[in-house]
């Protein structure tokens, strides 16, 4: 596919916002899923008794939104570390 003239948001992002959306919807259920499924794993490891299906569903729900947050947050820190690097490089190149 060749692109002619400047990008615009129907080439950037092909999907309509109703598919984004239920595409984000899929994912963050299977994200829930995945980390009750590894708290029923630690606890059985741990020898202690699972919580009830709703205690467990909000344990997951606070879990994934501080996980998100932190890598969200270190994900800014690695990226303006590379722009910072890739600086002093082209810097170091002029001399």
């Amino acid at each position: 596919m060749v692109f002619r003239g400047p990008l615009t948001q129907k080439h950037l992002y092909p999907m309509n916002q109703e598919s984004r959306d239920d595409l984000k919807k899929k994912v963050k259920d299977t994200e829930l899923k995945l980390t009750q499924a590894l708290f029923r794993w630690k606890y059985r490891r741990e020898g202690r008794s699972i919580p009830p299906g709703h205690d467990l569903k909000k344990n997951a729900e606070v879990f994934r939104e501080k996980l998100h947050g932190t890598l969200s947050e270190r994900g800014k820190n690695i990226w303006q570390e590379l722009k910072h690097a890739c600086r002093g490089k082209r810097e170091d190149n002029q001399d």
